[in-house]
C-alpha cells in the first residue's frame, strides 16, 4: 500500500500484480484563521440601500482534519472493478461574537432618517464552541467492455455521518458509453447522489440553541437604544432547534450525451441533464404568529386584529427549525462547439437552463411564511440563456493572444415589500400572491482580452519551458460596456425598480511575471 506525505503528496501505490491495485492513503489537514473586525459598534441594515455601523465579526477558527481511505482497482480483459471506502473525522474549536452589539434593520431611507427600524437583533451568550464529526463511505463500482463499441458501468455507494442520525443513504449509479462509429460518441447515465451536512451548519445550530447562545429579537424597537419601553412587543430568547426528522439531502440526475466530430477537428457536443433534488435543507420559525381567527392555521397579515395574532408559545421568541422539506428541479440543454484554425483555436458553448425550486438561497435558507411549505416554490435567480466564446492564438514572434466573450440573458430578481407583513420578525415577505424571482434584470455582455509574449533566459532542450519573463497585457471588458445590476426589488425604497448600481468599466492591466 501507500501513505501521503505530510504535505498530502501521493507516494506510489502498491502493484500487488500486473493486474491489480491497491492504494491507501492518509493526510493530515490544520489550519487556523482569525478576523479583527474594523469596529465593534451596532450594525445597520437598511434595506437595498446600505450597511453600516461596525462589522461585529470577531472570530477564530483552529481547524484539523484527519482524511483516509483505501481503494482497490482489478483490471480485466471485459471486466474491471473499483472498489473502496474512505472517512474523515473533523475537529474545530471556534469563538464568535457575531452580532453580539446588535443589528437595527430599516425598510426604507425615509425610516432611517426618522429613527423608526423595523427590528433590532442581538446575540448573547457563550462564544466558544468545539466540534467534532466522523464522516464514512464505501463504494464498489464495475465497468464492463460488452465490445469495442459498447462499455456499460454499475456502480454504488454508500455514506454515513456523525451530527445526522439518517443512515438510509445507498445511492445506486449506472451508466454506458456507445461508440457506432469512429467520429460519434453516445453517453448516458443516472444515479443518486447524497450530500453530507457540512460542519458550518451543525456549528450554527449548536451555537445558537438557547444553552450554548440565543438571540433577542425586538420588533418596532426605539432607536438607538432597543431596550427602552414603547413599541417593544418582544423581548423573549430566539434559538435555532434541528428537527428530528432531520435527512441528508440528495440528488437523483440522469444525463444524455452525444459527442460527434466533423472536418477531423471540429467537435461538438450536446448534452442535455435532469437534476432533481430533494430534502433539501431550508429553515422554519415554528413559533411564528398565526391568525387565531381560522381553524387551519395560516400566517397573520395587516389586517389581523392584534387580539388574534398569536404565538404558538407566547413565552418564547423564534424558534428556527432547521429541516429537510425542500426540492427543486433542474433542467439543462448544453451545446458545445470547438475547431482549431491553424494557429487559432476556438470554442463556443451555449446553454439553456430551466430551475424552479421552494429555496431561495444556500442550505438553511428561512421561508418566507411559515405555515406555507410551497410559499417560496419559484424560478431561480440564474439567467436562463448563457453563451460563451473563446478565442486563442499563438501568433508569431512567440506572442500569444486570447479573447472571451460572455452573454447572458438577465439573472431573476423577487419583489419584497421591505415590511414585516405577517408579523414573525422577518423583513422578507413579499406581496400576496407574488412568487420568488418574478422580475428580470438587466442583460449581460462582456470581452475580455488578454496579449502575453515570454523572453527565455534558459529553455531545457526539447521542452517549450524554462526560465522566462512573461510581459503580459489584460484588458477587462474591453469595450467599456455597462454591466447594470439589478433594479431595486424593495417597495418600500423610493427607487424601487429603479437601477442604481453597476460593475467594474474597463480595466487595463499591464504588467510581468519572473518564471522559472
Amino acid at each position: 500500500g501507500h501513505a501521503t506525505s505530510a504535505s498530502g503528496a501521493p507516494l506510489p501505490a502498491s502493484a500487488l500484480s500486473w493486474r491489480s491495485i491497491r492504494e491507501a492513503r492518509f493526510q493530515l489537514n490544520r489550519s487556523s484563521s482569525e478576523n479583527l473586525p474594523f469596529s465593534e459598534a451596532v450594525r445597520i441594515n437598511v434595506l437595498d440601500a446600505f450597511n453600516g455601523g461596525g462589522a461585529q465579526n470577531f472570530s477564530t477558527d483552529s481547524n484539523r482534519t484527519y482524511e483516509f481511505g483505501n481503494l482497490f482497482t482489478r483490471v480485466g480483459d471485459v471486466i474491471t472493478l473499483k472498489t473502496g471506502v474512505e472517512g474523515a473525522y473533523r475537529t474545530s474549536l471556534s469563538h464568535s461574537t457575531n452580532n453580539f452589539d446588535g443589528t437595527f434593520t430599516f425598510s426604507s431611507l425615509e425610516s432611517y432618517l426618522a429613527g423608526r427600524p423595523l427590528t433590532f437583533r442581538v446575540t448573547r451568550g457563550n462564544p466558544t464552541l468545539e466540534l467534532k464529526q466522523l464522516e464514512m463511505a464505501a463504494f464498489v463500482q464495475t465497468d464492463v467492455t460488452v465490445n469495442s463499441q459498447l462499455t456499460l458501468m454499475f456502480g454504488a455507494r454508500y455514506e454515513a455521518q456523525q451530527n445526522l442520525n439518517d443512515y438510509n443513504n445507498l445511492d445506486p449509479r449506472v451508466g454506458f458509453a456507445y461508440a457506432p462509429g469512429d467520429a460519434t460518441v453516445i453517453r448516458g447515465g443516472g444515479g443518486i447522489f447524497h450530500s453530507r451536512l457540512q460542519t458550518n451548519m451543525v456549528e450554527t445550530q449548536r451555537r445558537l440553541n438557547g444553552t450554548h447562545q440565543f438571540e433577542i429579537v425586538i420588533d418596532d424597537p426605539s432607536y438607538p437604544d432597543p431596550f427602552v419601553a414603547g413599541t417593544i412587543r418582544q423581548t423573549v430568547p430566539s434559538v435555532r432547534a434541528t428537527d428530528p426528522n432531520l435527512v441528508a439531502p440528495y440528488v437523483a440526475a440522469g444525463m444524455i450525451s452525444l459527442e460527434r466530430t466533423f472536418l477531423d477537428n471540429l467537435l461538438f457536443t450536446a448534452t442535455y441533464d435532469i437534476v432533481r433534488e430533494y430534502h433539501r435543507l431550508r429553515s422554519r420559525n415554528l413559533n411564528a404568529p398565526y391568525d387565531a381567527r381560522f381553524e387551519e392555521r395560516r400566517a397573520c397579515d395587516l389586517d389581523t386584529p392584534d387580539a388574534f395574532c398569536l404565538a404558538p408559545d407566547p413565552t418564547r421568541g423564534q424558534v428556527i427549525n432547521l429541516e429537510s422539506t425542500g426540492n427543486d428541479i433542474k433542467h439543462t440543454l448544453r451545446l458545445e462547439v470547438s475547431k482549431r484554425f491553424n494557429i487559432f483555436n476556438g470554442e463556443v458553448d451555449y446553454e439553456i437552463q430551466r430551475v424552479r425550486g421552494d429555496v431561495q438561497g444556500g442550505p438553511g435558507t428561512l421561508l418566507s411564511n411559515a405555515y406555507d411549505l410551497r410559499a417560496d416554490w419559484g424560478r431561480s435567480p440564474q439567467p436562463t440563456h448563457r453563451l460563451e466564446a473563446e478565442l486563442n492564438a499563438s501568433l508569431p514572434l512567440g506572442v500569444f493572444v486570447a479573447g472571451d466573450l460572455e452573454f447572458n440573458s438577465g439573472r431573476y430578481y423577487t419583489i419584497v415589500t421591505g415590511r414585516d407583513i405577517n408579523r414573525d420578525s422577518n423583513v422578507n415577505d413579499r406581496p400576496p400572491g407574488q412568487a420568488p424571482n418574478t422580475e428580470r434584470g438587466p442583460k449581460y455582455f462582456n470581452v475580455d482580452f488578454n496579449i502575453s509574449k515570454a523572453f527565455y533566459f534558459r529553455r531545457a532542450a526539447g521542452s517549450a519551458s524554462g526560465m522566462n519573463v512573461n510581459v503580459f497585457a489584460n484588458m477587462t471588458n474591453a469595450f467599456n460596456h455597462v454591466h447594470y445590476n439589478n433594479p431595486s426589488g424593495v417597495m418600500s425604497w423610493p427607487n424601487f425598480r429603479r437601477i442604481t448600481s453597476a460593475s467594474n468599466p474597463r480595466e487595463i492591466e499591464i504588467g510581468m511575471r519572473f518564471q522559472f
